[in-house]
């Protein structure tokens, strides 16, 4: 059975971005499975280091690579995004009163 995941992280801020495996079971089914509670659709409430979510984050996509392939949907206009330094938490990503512009 082959294995491949999906990541919609265009809702990351807010706690709505999406997560997905889907199953190749045998050339007329293929088994999805949509994940509802799951890292990246955690809302931070800028009380956890970045370092701490970002580590979970990392230990959920190593272990999906191992299984398959990740295809990921990222917002494609970056232009003008906030580039804040020494970040601390994630909402500091988010948050352009903190941002510096480029």
């Amino acid at each position: 059975m082959k294995t491949a995941f999906g990541l919609d992280i265009a809702g990351y801020s807010t706690g709505k971005s999406g997560f997905a495996r889907a199953d190749f079971v045998d050339k007329n089914y293929i088994e999805v499975t949509i994940y509802e509670e799951h890292i990246f659709a955690s809302k931070s409430t800028g009380e956890v280091p970045i370092e701490d979510i970002a580590e979970k984050e990392k230990e959920i996509l190593i272990a999906c690579l191992r299984k398959g392939p990740i295809f990921v949907d990222i917002p494609i206009d970056l232009q003008g995004l906030p580039i804040p330094k020494n970040v601390r938490y994630v909402w500091e990503l988010v948050n352009n009163t903190f941002a510096t512009k480029v």
